[in-house]
């Protein structure tokens, strides 16, 4: 079942369906282990691919990345596949699409890292036209429920 709920309901469902009493909550770093611990060599990488799709970002005086294009994908892909500390990948997709060319050179690079590292696509709220394509590499791609039209909750 879909359904829009706050956090501490989501979290007080979760620990219903777990059967736990109370939702019990722990850190990301505590999740994901301490960068300066032992645990570092069991690590997943988390890859977040936002905004439209371009072939090269525009000048930005703000000084952030605005949207996704080819060349830092592939250097983080390369980069990721080259860790052997990472033993895999969340791909994290919230894209409108864009430039048709850009998302096949990003889709060929997760694809070369796919073939290195198990890779997981999440597709977010809109993953659509070029968004959609660099999703399919091949592995698993787990999409943002959604509610259709017209269907009660």
């Amino acid at each position: 079942m879909d359904e829009l709920s706050y956090l501490p309901a989501v979290e007080r469902a979760l620990a219903h369906r777990s059967g736990l009493d109370e939702p019990v909550s722990i850190s990301p770093q505590l999740l994901l282990g301490d960068m300066k611990s032992p645990q570092r060599s069991q690590r997943i990488a988390y890859l977040v691919a936002e905004g439209d799709i371009l072939r090269s970002a525009p000048d930005n005086p703000w000084g952030r990345d605005i949207g996704i294009t080819p060349a830092p994908v592939t250097r983080l892909a390369k980069s990721i596949a080259a860790d052997s500390t990472i033993k895999g990948v969340i791909v994290r997709v919230e894209s409108p699409g864009g430039d048709a060319i850009a998302s096949d050179e990003i889709l060929q690079a997760l694809k070369e890292l796919s073939r290195k590292k198990p890779v997981v696509v999440s597709m977010s709220d809109v993953a659509a036209s070029g968004g959609y394509y660099i999703s399919m590499t091949g592995d698993p791609v787990v999409p943002t429920p959604t509610r259709s039209p017209g269907r009660s909750a």
